[in-house]
């Protein structure tokens, strides 16, 4: 049952989100920046797309995430019953004995 397979498809996310950010620092450093305004709305936008991508990644990872805790809530709850009515049940045994 663990890991969950949402749990391996956090980890990638997260793994894909760091290397997209590397990779747009490093393109950032080596491209030739451009005196005009024109260089300037191109990079803006380009840095714009980017956090928008970034931003969507986030919003997934907290829907996942949210998910998955309602899920182990629930679970929680389904095994706190079943432990209680072990628990009376043992308590009736030792009560037999």
């Amino acid at each position: 049952m663990w890991p969950h397979p949402r749990l391996s498809l956090l980890r990638d996310i997260r793994r894909n989100l760091t290397e997209q950010i590397v990779h747009g620092q490093e393109k950032e450093t080596t491209e030739p920046r451009n005196g005009g305004s024109v260089g300037r709305r191109k990079e803006c936008h380009q840095k714009q797309g980017a956090l928008r991508k970034q931003l969507q990644v986030h919003i997934q990872n907290v829907e996942i995430l949210v998910s998955e805790k309602a899920k182990l809530q629930t679970a929680l709850a389904h095994t706190q019953h079943a432990a209680r009515q072990k628990e009376g049940e043992s308590e009736d045994l030792a009560s037999c004995l």
